[in-house]
């Protein structure tokens, strides 16, 4: 069943011993486009500091309670290392995440990229340290708040812009873009 992000905006995160925070945002890879990563808000719980959360952790979304389920425990998402959220992800902070949490960095080997939006794979598997790329690699994240408004395109012609993503939860996959048609909208 498609999932529209802003049905997950707001949407409170229940880790395995309490609630984290609240989606605020997506950050998804503009090449495959998967959801990598939901950016929450903590709110007062870590003094509004924003957490990114991985796909494979979460659970059941519960569309009438507005939550979220999450295989993880407070302490953790407190624990996770410090990634800003208003400035462009790096791989080497993601590897750091990846490295913390014990999840498979989605990209694959250095050199070749995985195609599957969540690949499979049985062991946490990690660059060398010397191959970590560094902060001026382009890791394909984009912020899906910063994509709204953007200009959507067809061979004939404009098609309005972009009002709102259309998410599969079952692989995180971005199957579809909605454009909002200024004379149809109000």
């Amino acid at each position: 069943m498609l999932k529209t992000l802003k049905s997950m905006r707001d949407c409170t995160l229940s880790a395995r011993d309490g609630e984290i925070g609240m989606v605020r945002d997506i950050f998804f890879d503009d090449e495959h486009w998967t959801v990598r990563y939901l950016v929450v808000n903590t709110s007062s719980w870590l003094l509004g500091r924003n957490v990114l959360i991985f796909p494979r952790s979460l659970g059941i979304l519960d569309d009438f309670h507005r939550t979220i389920t999450v295989d993880l425990t407070r302490q953790q998402v407190k624990d996770s290392p410090d990634v800003d959220s208003n400035q462009p992800i790096t791989r080497a902070e993601e590897v750091k995440y990846h490295r913390y949490f014990g999840f498979p960095v989605y990209w694959g080997a250095i050199g070749g990229e995985i195609p599957a939006p969540i690949p499979a794979i049985p062991e946490p598997q990690f660059p060398a340290k010397e191959d970590v790329p560094g902060s001026k690699q382009e890791t394909h994240l984009r912020s899906a708040r910063d994509l709204e408004g953007y200009r959507v395109e067809a061979l004939d012609g404009e098609m309005g812009h972009v009002e709102e993503l259309l998410i599969v939860p079952d692989d995180w996959s971005i199957d579809y873009l909605v454009p909002r048609n200024g004379y149809n909208f109000g």
